[in-house]
């Protein structure tokens, strides 16, 4: 099995960038030369300006994004491939430990810590098929995936602490 580089050894970044008048939205930079990822920034730039979210937001969307174009570059994916696994993406995340500083460093990111980068991912893929950057087919996929996610039992964080008598012989 051929080794894989660990996905940070991708260069990518989060930039914020600023239109003038106080107006900024953040944006996401890939490559040796980190050269904007057009399909990430149309879809940041969206949000930011056509759909009036906070620029926080965006800020928090193309870190989502640059993790997974960390992950999908390491292993050479188009959009489509990766999109199509994306459940790699997110196993890989769900077992690899924060490595930043701050909140959460050393842990492993929970489910429910993971569901805005899940949201992220599944809004840039909508995006981008509306805008025809990424094949259509995609969509069919992700909602598929997510489907069979919310089909699945959630699992239980609780255990009963005791099991009821059992009942007596009729």
């Amino acid at each position: 099995m051929p080794q894989r580089l660990p996905v940070s050894s991708w260069l990518a970044e989060t930039a914020r960038v600023e239109v003038g008048q106080g107006l900024a939205y953040w944006t996401l930079l890939s490559g040796p030369t980190l050269l904007p990822v057009l399909p990430a920034d149309h879809y940041v730039r969206h949000l930011r300006f056509a759909r009036s979210r906070a620029e926080s937001t965006t800020k928090s969307y193309a870190g989502h994004l640059k993790r997974f174009e960390q992950w999908r570059c390491v292993r050479g994916l188009s959009w489509e491939e990766a999109a199509r696994d994306i459940a790699g993406h997110f196993i890989e995340r769900r077992i690899t430990p924060r490595a930043g500083p701050g909140r959460g460093q050393g842990r492993t990111p929970s489910d429910a810590g993971l569901a805005p980068a899940l949201a992220a991912i599944h809004g840039f893929y909508r995006h981008a098929a509306d805008l025809g950057e990424v094949d259509r087919s995609v969509l069919r996929v992700l909602e598929e995936q997510g489907a069979a996610a919310a089909a699945a039992p959630a699992p239980s964080s609780t255990v009963p602490r005791h099991r009821p008598p059992p009942a007596a012989p009729s």
